[in-house]
């Protein structure tokens, strides 16, 4: 079959899919392992084409190579645009996964305060690469921003930056307000030119969130539930120590005093009312965590732990105040990981396709007959009701022009006598109306059982399993892993270790949770059949033949999740089809 796209006329194969957003997929370049291909959907295509091409003619992709610019574009076969060829980030995870704590020591094990130091320097870097190639990011967050092993950073989504060529300045046409700075917080972003010093406010925000563990320079206490854009447009910076801005650090916090004067003025600056037009620049980051990073030293109590020199370590009074290791030891790890063992535990995990509910035996005891009260009380209802009956056709025969009242009248009174005089049809009719309710009941109640969830789950774990196994393969053949007789190991074969011993818990969860609903009694479906039960003594007691207990139709796993399954089954055999 003929390849669908070409790139200056010659044809293009796409591997795996590795990524998806809302304007199109990114796949792996089959013939190369240093290049990746952005497919737009065909409604954003034609919208990017003019871009594309401007970007490509100015060669960015050469001027900054810690940004990954458009490379060439991608047209179909019939020439229509369809998309870029852009530099591959392999073995590199989103900003987020460094900055926070729980997740740094999955994806970044080995990482202490000098590697995110270097990753905050690298950041400041690529931002000052992108701006010295003439670009404006425009939506500087902190998905933007890929970090690898290594600490190198590389800026994505590089088809979102604001570019001029000369003959039409296109813009970057969204953002995040949580990165957005207070003059543009409320504005449509889709026409706003921005600027460097916009990139510098989200840039700050993104250093900040690096150096103080994923805390957010405008997210604090306060007497009021305060949303961090809201925040922003206020200029509360929660962590300043020049002015009251209504927000305090949360607790456990660090604080502006556990970085250098010189870095913390620059956040000050950054983060100061009417600071627009004057904030930092990313070449003055760079400058001011250069000089930072050189002067971190190590703590006397805690190697693990490094801090800026002439201050107290922070970390050792955080991790103190909470309990938990900020930078906890590697050597410490859980032992090796087990394949076979988690593959046999997988197996023992039953996620049935099919779910019935029955309610658990015995059932309860109907309710009691009616006592003597209830039964006066059933009789004067009735004859008040034939009150009613006689009252309309009264009303009718001496006021034919009152009809609709009059058999308003007569409507109230005529079930509860009809049911009087008619008690063996009006136990069955009540008899059907209960079943009614009680498949409904029971329905509710399988619906709560997590079939869904874990059969998508399961399928997640097979995936999962099926690339830790061609990332093993991979390690083992590895020549140079061999000559030190070490186990194989990488970070991403880590991070799915700790992935599949998390998931496989949490299916076991799910497989318990499944249970529980299958042997839970339910208050409302014990209700209904003790209603029943009642109904049915009464109409064996009116010589009736009471019907079977209604079948509820069993809950199968809904078509979503089986569509889900199978595109992450399908997704992980085009992988393992490129490797």
């Amino acid at each position: 079959m003929r390849p669908a796209f070409v790139v200056d006329g010659r044809p293009l194969r796409l591997g795996a899919r590795i990524g998806k957003g809302g304007e199109g997929e990114v796949f792996a370049v089959a013939d190369s392992a240093t290049l990746a291909a952005k497919i737009y959907a065909a409604e954003g295509a034609a919208t990017r084409e003019t871009k594309i091409a401007a970007m490509v003619r100015a060669r960015l992709a050469d001027r900054a190579p810690l940004v990954a610019f458009p490379i060439a574009e991608i047209r179909r076969k019939d020439g229509r645009f369809a998309g870029f060829l852009m530099p591959r980030v392999d073995d590199a995870e989103p900003l987020h996964e460094l900055y926070a704590p729980g997740a740094r020591k999955r994806a970044f094990p080995e990482a202490d305060f000098r590697f995110i130091a270097r990753a905050a320097l690298n950041a400041a870097r690529s931002v000052a690469a992108a701006h010295k190639a003439g670009c404006v990011i425009g939506d500087v967050n902190h998905s933007g921003f890929l970090i690898g092993q290594d600490a190198l950073v590389t800026l994505i989504d590089a088809d979102s930056f604001q570019i001029d060529d000369g003959l039409e300045r296109h813009l970057c046409r969204v953002g995040v307000p949580e990165y957005t700075p207070p003059e543009l917080i409320g504005q449509p972003l889709s026409g706003v030119v921005r600027t460097p010093d916009h990139d510098a406010f989200g840039l700050a925000v993104v250093l900040f969130q690096l150096l103080f563990m994923g805390r957010h320079p405008f997210a604090g206490v306060a007497d009021e539930d305060i949303p961090v854009a809201e925040a922003i447009a206020r200029d509360a910076f929660a962590y300043t120590r020049r002015r009251a801005s209504g927000l305090a650090p949360p607790p456990g916090a660090a604080r502006l005093d556990d970085v250098p004067a010189p870095v913390a003025d620059l956040f000050e600056r950054a983060f100061a009312p009417g600071a627009a037009g004057r904030r930092p620049a990313a070449a003055d980051w760079v400058a001011a965590l250069e000089a930072f990073e050189a002067a971190l030293v190590a703590c006397a109590a805690q190697p693990r732990h490094f801090h800026a020199q002439g201050l107290a370590c922070p970390w050792c009074r955080l991790e103190a105040a909470s309990g938990a290791a900020l930078f906890p030891d590697p050597a410490a790890a859980p032992p090796d990981f087990d394949a076979t063992r988690l593959a046999a535990r997988l197996a023992e995990i039953e996620t049935p396709e099919v779910f019935s509910y029955a309610p658990p035996q015995p059932h309860p005891d109907p309710y009691p007959p009616p006592t003597a009260g209830r039964l006066w009380l059933r009789r004067a209802t009735v004859a008040f009701h034939t009150l009613a009956m006689g009252a309309g056709a009264y009303l009718f025969v001496v006021s034919p022009q009152s009809f609709m009242m009059a058999v308003a009248t007569w409507g109230f009174g005529f079930a509860p006598v009809r049911d009087a005089l008619t008690p063996r049809r009006a136990a069955e009719r009540a008899l059907a109306a209960v079943d009614r309710r009680l498949v409904g009941a029971i329905a509710d109640v399988q619906f709560r059982a997590p079939i869904d969830a874990a059969h998508v789950l399961r399928a997640e774990i097979e995936a999962a399993m099926a690339e830790r196994a061609a990332e093993a393969g991979r390690l083992a053949d590895d020549a140079a892993l061999k000559r030190r007789r070490r186990a194989p190991s990488s970070p991403k074969l880590r991070n799915l270790d700790a992935r599949l011993a998390r998931d496989v818990a949490r299916l076991a969860d799910l497989a318990e949770a499944v249970a529980r609903v299958r042997t839970t009694r339910d208050e409302r479906v014990d209700d209904l059949l003790r209603r029943r039960g009642a109904l049915v003594r009464d109409l064996a007691a009116l010589g009736g033949a009471p019907p079977p207990p209604p079948e509820t139709p069993p809950r199968t796993i809904g078509e979503a999740a089986r569509r889900r399954a199978r595109g992450i089954a399908a997704q992980q055999g085009a992988a393992a089809s490129v490797h």
